[in-house]
């Protein structure tokens, strides 16, 4: 039973994974990274901090956010990418040049899509990327009619016909507002990066769709699996040499689930198989660039550590170090290898004050089942990405003694009974009202979310960072405890 439960805090990992992206972000050239600056100020504003990620979200730096709205971040570069800034429940992706400066006026960071204004570095790019994700919000609103959830959840729900229409046309007319403005902007790399990324995202999402699709359909009655036969033709445009696969910020899934697709017959499939990431490193080997080849291989050992993998790849590490031609990447690899230790919380869990929807408080030692904990705030992206996997669990056992409980790390219960309400939400809802510093987060060291924990009928933590619902071995250890338990 103990090997189907991981046994290492994500907590851990994503600790020791910020100074590996931080590193990463330095090695791919030869020169020393330019120092950037992105500074700024937010205004009718209700968060105290805002956040930089240079290259992943465990990797992302903090500015407190002064009286004045003011904040300020001093970080290096070594080629011209795309930044994120992440506020409240919103993420604006920032283009920036190695010695860029850009101040960034954000206006009302709570809405869905704020006002923001560009100053210094690379106006005109910014002002056209901010364009182009609204043109994206206001295409995809015309294909929602009047559904109620998140966007993603609704197209990869959709039968393939519809998804691949729907997801083509969305491409197409991003492309044409690209080329239309491309005098403008008058930067013929960024205009061909736009491009170049709006069609890997295209791609990505059709290699996705053969997983997500999958995972969300399931348990029903007439279920047939979609395979990568009816996606050929978008697996037949994918190029792996293009060294502007460095600069795309979702490099690393692109990567893997091209890797991972080449080999099974859908994602569903992939993720279903226990070696799946011993799959995906045998593979990366055979890319021909040895830039980006270093890079897959690098960032496949990375997800072995990320899932909770890493007691099982003595094999992968020692193939890895003599593979990999960047020496940053196998002193990183070392360093995690040497560092991480467990952080697990064991015990009786604390007596808890939880909040539900109609105000009551709730304390988990008052259940008397196995207990599926999901943590996650509303502007947590993964989390919502997640919920329907988790969904789809609490249906199948619903008439088993298991209780699937969210548990809100939300500030505003104002905001999540909101969220809630807008996108129809079941099952038990809870939220603590001290987030991140709540008994119960501070009990299961959560630092990061989605994370979720698994609780035997007399409150004992079995396991303090349970896999995710959308990982398939999930429903092994639930039918093993309920048995057990």
């Amino acid at each position: 039973m103990k090997s189907l439960i991981h046994h290492q805090s994500r907590d851990t990992i994503s600790i020791l994974l910020f100074f590996a992206f931080s590193f990463c972000a330095c090695q791919n050239s030869n020169t020393i990274s330019d120092e950037i600056k992105i500074s700024g100020i937010v205004k009718s504003n209700n968060s105290d901090s805002i956040y930089l990620v240079t290259d992943h979200y465990i990797n992302r730096k903090s500015s407190h956010i002064d009286h004045n709205g003011a904040f300020a971040f001093n970080s290096k570069l070594a080629e011209s990418k795309y930044v994120i800034l992440n506020i409240s429940r919103n993420s604006f992706p920032i283009y920036i040049e190695p010695g860029d400066s850009i101040y960034v006026i954000i206006d009302n960071p709570d809405l869905l899509r704020p006002n923001l204004k560009f100053k210094g570095s690379n106006v005109r790019q910014n002002q056209f990327t901010y364009s182009l994700r609204k043109l994206n919000d206001s295409l995809k609103f015309t294909y929602m009619d009047q559904h109620q959830t998140v966007f993603t959840n609704y197209l990869f729900s959709l039968p393939y016909l519809e998804f691949d229409k729907i997801t083509s046309e969305l491409n197409e007319k991003t492309i044409e507002y690209i080329e239309k403005n491309a005098q403008a902007i008058n930067d013929a790399d960024f205009v061909e990066l736009q491009k170049k990324f709006t069609n890997w995202n295209f791609i990505n999402d059709h290699i996705k769709y053969t997983g997500i699709h999958n995972a969300m359909t399931r348990y029903e009655p007439d279920f047939k699996p979609i395979t990568k036969e009816i996606i050929k033709d978008k697996i037949d445009q994918i190029d792996l040499s293009d060294h502007d696969l460095m600069r795309y910020p979702n490099f690393r899934e692109y990567v893997r689930n091209t890797l991972a697709i080449r080999e099974t017959e859908s994602l569903s499939e992939w993720y279903e198989n226990s070696n799946k990431f011993k799959i995906n490193f045998q593979n990366a080997q055979a890319i021909s660039d040895r830039k980006i080849r270093d890079m897959a291989l690098y960032s496949t050992i990375l997800d072995f550590f990320n899932e909770n993998e890493y007691g099982n790849i003595t094999t992968e590490l020692e193939d890895f170090k003599k593979l990999n031609g960047n020496k940053n990447h196998n002193e990183i690899i070392s360093q995690l290898v040497e560092s991480i230790k467990s952080t697990e919380p064991t015990g009786v869990i604390p007596t808890t004050s939880l909040t539900n929807l109609n105000g009551d408080t709730v304390d988990l030692k008052t259940f008397s089942d196995l207990l599926y904990l999901d943590f996650w705030a509303t502007s947590c992206k993964p989390c919502i990405e997640e919920y329907p996997h988790f969904q789809q669990l609490q249906e199948k056992y619903q008439n088993q003694p298991i209780q699937f409980l969210s548990i809100s790390l939300d500030s505003s219960i104002e905001d999540w009974q909101q969220f809630i309400t807008n996108n129809n939400w079941g099952g038990l809802q809870l939220i603590t009202t001290k987030a991140f510093q709540s008994d119960i987060a501070k009990f299961f060291n959560i630092t990061t979310i989605p994370r979720y924990a698994l609780i035997d009928k007399n409150g004992i933590v079995i396991d303090g960072n349970a896999m995710h619902p959308s990982q398939f071995e999930i429903q092994k250890v639930l039918d093993e405890l309920i048995k057990e338990n």
